[in-house]
């Protein structure tokens, strides 16, 4: 009895070692692609095993990427760029399953849509598009994103601050600000809790090459989640 109390405790201890350390979730630009890749348990981590995600850019240019504090969602901010210039558009998707799933999809219509329907007010015709070029979280389930509001006038819109609940696909709120101030966006343990950088297309976590990484790696558009189990 007292052999079998202490194998319990053992396994009780492995499973709190093991479970407190996380796994960390990465997310990166490579080749017009969006890739990922999950880490060993390590404290911080030293390799990673590559994953079979492969979200394909096409003509969008990808301009923010962002995970979820839990990596439940991951969300892309896009523009497409045509000419004229008026022609151009904005587009926010959001992924589910570790961006497996394309779970929203939301052009510059919806966005526009969502912002007027929280704030009250119709954005007139000049107003061509709607960029999403900053991502944050409140928490797990609420994205904010930062978006510009493109127009043909000689009068600049304000940036918007759009928050969306990923579980129901609608807005909850916006807020507006100058081009020049933009707002912090809120910051989470989970996903600073070791310090990731591309350096020469290489990545790097807290100053030391991290193993089973491609080169080639866009030094700007990456993002890194460490979730508990």
């Amino acid at each position: 009895m007292r052999l079998q109390s202490v194998k319990i405790f053992v396994i009780l201890i492995l499973s709190v070692i093991f479970t407190s350390c996380g796994s960390t979730f990465i997310y990166f630009k490579k080749d017009n692609r969006v890739k990922s890749a999950i880490s060993d348990k390590g404290n911080p981590p030293e390799s990673v095993q590559l994953t079979n995600i492969n979200i394909d850019l096409g003509n969008w240019r990808l301009d923010a990427l962002s995970a979820s504090p839990k990596a439940d969602y991951l969300a892309l901010g896009m523009a497409e760029i045509n000419s004229p210039t008026s022609n151009s558009n904005g587009k926010l998707e959001i992924y589910s399953n570790f961006g497996r799933t394309l779970k929203y999809t939301f052009k510059d219509s919806d966005l526009k849509s969502m912002i007027e329907s929280q704030a009250d007010l119709t954005y007139p015709s000049a107003v061509y598009a709607f960029h999403p070029f900053n991502l944050g979280y409140e928490n797990n389930k609420i994205l904010i994103a930062h978006i510009q509001p493109w127009t043909t006038s000689d009068l600049t819109p304000q940036d918007v601050g759009l928050k969306i609940n990923l579980e129901t696909g609608k807005a909850v709120s916006v807020e507006f600000f100058p081009r020049t101030a933009r707002p912090a966006l809120p910051e989470h343990g989970s996903k600073n809790k070791f310090d990731f950088e591309v350096i020469n297309g290489e990545m790097f976590v807290n100053g030391k090459k991290l193993n089973g990484m491609p080169s080639g790696i866009d030094p700007d558009l990456h993002d890194e989640v460490t979730a508990y189990n």
